[in-house]
């Protein structure tokens, strides 16, 4: 299914916005969850931080693809996506 420029736009904005929330809210929560942990020990701890920051990493990747895909509908000639 082919949309209009402005709809492409519109939805990858949207994406990009979930994106951010969903990434800045579960790291925050993560982050804050882990130290009241009491049985893992500080070795756990910091691998589950690790794993934590790769995700986070990823999601910035993501973001950035996004931002390419934005960049890409709108100094793009077409108006169908």
């Amino acid at each position: 299914m082919m949309v209009k420029k402005e709809e492409t736009l519109l939805r990858l904005k949207k994406e990009s916005d979930y994106e951010e929330k969903i990434s800045t809210d579960l790291s925050a929560y993560f982050l804050e969850s882990l130290s009241e942990i009491e049985e893992l020990t500080e070795e756990e701890k910091h691998e589950l931080n690790n794993k934590l920051q790769e995700i986070q990493d990823d999601s910035i990747k993501h973001k950035n693809m996004i931002v390419r895909l934005i960049d890409y509908v709108t100094e793009n000639g077409k108006d169908s996506f």
